[in-house]
């Protein structure tokens, strides 16, 4: 695991990595949403 939130070649996003970023995202979405 890289600890770099956005690696500068977002081409090369797994499939794994896409569902991590979705649940983030679901997080912040729910503290500010």
């Amino acid at each position: 695991m890289s600890s770099t939130p956005f690696p500068p070649v977002l081409r090369r996003i797994s499939a794994s990595d896409n569902a991590a970023i979705a649940h983030v995202i679901r997080q912040v979405s729910a503290e500010y949403g």
